[in-house]
């Protein structure tokens, strides 16, 4: 992640350029133990950020980190699971539309700003329940912050 200075303050993540500040949705999560998942939640958030009934999450971009035997997925569910939990959130939706659908990893590596586009949309379902944006993985130690806009 660098930041920029400009006439207009941006945010470069993983050479995605995010110059709507204000919008920007940043969630985070953390798995410590292997085959759990989390609800990934604001940076200060004591709860999973659902998306806000009637719009999409769009998540444009994922910064995926975890051990070398790590198989990350990243998904959407209509229960807010919390962390390191055993069940997975009702409703699974995953990226890639499969459970095989892994996100590439990196060991915990410092001073590299290993960003990938997701282009994840996570929409209010038909019924207005709120989905919550969730990581998974058969590893410990992955965790993910994802970066997008509600539209």
């Amino acid at each position: 992640m660098i930041a920029i200075s400009s006439a207009r303050p941006c945010l470069v993540v993983g050479g995605r350029v995010f110059t709507d500040l204000v919008n920007l949705i940043t969630v985070h999560g953390t798995i410590s133990t292997a085959a759990r998942w989390t609800t990934l939640r604001t940076p200060n958030g004591t709860a999973g950020r659902g998306t806000t009934s009637g719009l999409t999450f769009k998540i444009e971009v994922g910064r995926p980190v975890g051990g070398s035997t790590s198989a990350t997925r990243l998904a959407y569910g209509s229960t807010d699971v919390g962390i390191d939990s055993a069940g997975a959130p009702a409703n699974l939706v995953y990226f890639g539309g499969a459970s095989t659908n892994y996100l590439r990893t990196w060991g915990n590596e410092t001073g590299h700003d290993r960003a990938l586009a997701y282009n994840f949309n996570i929409p209010t379902s038909s019924t207005t329940v709120t989905q919550y944006p969730a990581l998974q993985s058969d590893s410990a130690d992955s965790m993910i912050t994802c970066y997008g806009y509600e539209t």
